[in-house]
């Protein structure tokens, strides 16, 4: 357990990666919300 704290305590802040891991699921997640709203508007 105090392995994992010490490590979690040196990466805590998120990293590049994760940040652009986390923005393109959002856009994924968002982009799948509007296909499903409006599947016709994404076809044409």
């Amino acid at each position: 357990m105090s392995s994992f704290n010490k490590k979690n305590r040196s990466c805590s802040h998120p990293s590049w990666l994760e940040l652009i891991v986390l923005s393109r699921t959002l856009e994924g997640v968002l982009f799948e919300e509007k296909f499903k709203k409006n599947p016709h508007e994404q076809l044409q």
